[in-house]
């Protein structure tokens, strides 16, 4: 009997250990592939933000090269032609004002390319405070904040009357990055829709759904939907960062999660955050 007690424990310490190694094998696999995804993320990450960037850059070194050509052909031109007219001058100052003007907007674009990409990285910096609100009194308030940007476009909000603990000024700017990737991406050119705006309390949480009636999202977009720079079609001034931002934010700071939901008609973004979120 003791032999075989002896036995029995020998078998169990062997399949103690052989478990234990499994574990910490895939452990280590695990954290492999974490950090191998990082690492993919990150590189899609510089690769996107050199594409978008490069363009305005190219377009500010072409327009000081332009001005910097202007103004040595002004010099050249004074210096070869004593008597010079108002007439010539200001017409070879107002190529290089025009040039200068291209450099300046350039360059802005750039800065505000910067500006969104940073704000990919939102992480937990943000200093926009929990405080308590009625999310009725909210979504009154934004809807006559947006009533003219909409234009033709109806916005529907259906509200439940519940306070909530969130820090108010990103719930502000998730929702209006919602309403505004609708109306930028849910609709033809110079067709009118709706855009419907839900919040309602169930188990301890606060459901909330963007939903437009527009042309839709398809499954392939849709499982790529909040990647950094993905865009579904090339539009002007479109870097395909906002929904990667308004997915930072929810997760990061209203400590909720996103999805976009596939529906029969339009687009709808499901946003599920807790009712109060602690300092």
């Amino acid at each position: 009997l003791e032999q075989t007690l002896d036995e029995r424990n020998r078998e169990l310490r062997n399949t103690v250990q052989e478990l234990e190694f499994a574990i910490s094998e895939q452990g280590e696999r695990h954290l492999s592939d974490l950090q191998l995804e990082k690492l993919n993320t990150t590189q899609s990450l510089v690769i996107g933000m050199a594409k978008e960037i490069s363009q305005p850059l190219g377009i500010a070194v072409t327009a000081v090269s332009t001005a910097s050509n202007g103004i040595s052909a002004i010099l050249q031109l004074i210096d070869s032609e004593p008597r010079l007219s108002k007439q010539q001058l200001i017409g070879k100052l107002k190529d290089v004002e025009a040039a200068i003007g291209m450099n300046y907007d350039s360059l802005m674009s750039a800065t505000d390319m910067l500006a969104r990409f940073e704000a990919v990285n939102v992480g937990t910096g943000t200093d926009d405070a929990p405080s308590r609100f009625d999310i009725t009194e909210f979504f009154s308030e934004f809807e006559r904040a947006v009533k003219e940007r909409i234009g033709c476009h109806q916005l529907v909000i259906n509200a439940e009357n519940h306070a909530v603990l969130l820090p108010r000024r990103v719930l502000w700017q998730v929702t209006l990055e919602l309403v505004q990737n609708a109306l930028e991406h849910g609709f033809t050119q110079g067709k009118c829709g709706v855009v419907t705006i839900s919040a309602a309390a169930a188990n301890n949480k606060l459901v909330m759904n963007v939903q437009d009636n527009g042309t839709g999202i398809s499954d392939s977009h849709r499982a790529r939907i909040f990647e950094p720079f993905y865009v579904a079609c090339q539009k002007k001034h479109s870097l395909g960062l906002g929904l990667s931002v308004v997915q930072n934010l929810v997760k990061h700071v209203l400590k909720g999660k996103i999805n976009c939901v596939e529906v029969p008609v339009g687009a709808r973004f499901e946003m599920i955050l807790p009712l109060e979120v602690s300092m």
